[in-house]
């Protein structure tokens, strides 16, 4: 069994998302950098920041998405 751990992120949600999202894995990448980040999102946005920030790209794996969920959306829904 791996040690590692891998941290799940919605890259597309928040405010200035996904650039503060990316921002904040470099970050978090330079203390911690046993983390491994899933990325969710859509990867044209994502994998163009991932380049600007080479500490997020190194620990990041992404997964592309175009389904999002609202604020307005009901919790059962996004199930």
């Amino acid at each position: 069994m791996s040690d590692r751990i891998t941290v799940a992120i919605d890259g597309m949600g928040g405010d200035n998302a996904p650039s503060m999202i990316v921002s904040g894995i470099g970050i978090a990448a330079k203390s911690n950098p046993d983390v491994k980040f899933l990325l969710f999102g859509d990867e044209r946005r994502i994998l163009p920041l991932l380049e600007q920030y080479p500490m997020a790209k190194a620990v990041c794996e992404t997964r592309h998405t175009t389904d999002f969920v609202t604020n307005d959306d009901k919790p059962t829904a996004a199930l």
